[in-house]
């Protein structure tokens, strides 16, 4: 008799992975996964939102969503409650080129320290060049 008994453990090990089980049905079936973007965005702050933006950010990288960085922050433009509104960055391939970023395109990674460009594109970033 005591060789066809089930512990109480073992039992309940066994609801667990059914209720488990169970549960996971309860997503929406056809829901698609965040985008990479999106998942980052939520991981970082608009540069607006970021108090004593000209030490914070001094010479914090700039990278693209890919995560390359392409220059290094050297001027912070301030509206009048002392938040950013544009950031000066120095090119990394051209270091003598800066261009100013709007913050609509901009939040800062503080887990990795890095200010990431959501819409930078080539095209924009050679307008911006030739000011």
């Amino acid at each position: 008799m005591r060789d066809s008994m089930i512990s109480k453990f073992a039992l309940a090990c066994v609801a667990a992975i059914f209720t488990g089980g169970a549960t996971a049905g309860l997503v929406a079936e056809g829901t698609p996964a965040p985008a990479a973007q999106i998942a980052e965005a939520s991981l970082a702050t608009p540069i607006s939102a970021i108090a004593n933006p000209d030490s914070s950010f001094r010479n914090v990288a700039v990278q693209f969503n890919n995560g390359k960085s392409f220059g290094r922050v050297v001027g912070v433009a301030l509206d009048g409650a002392g938040r950013a509104t544009r950031v000066r960055v120095a090119l990394d391939d051209m270091p003598s080129e800066k261009i100013w970023l709007d913050q609509d395109d901009l939040v800062y990674s503080r887990s990795r320290d890095v200010i990431v460009a959501h819409d930078v594109h080539a095209p924009t970033m050679a307008i911006a060049d030739a000011r």
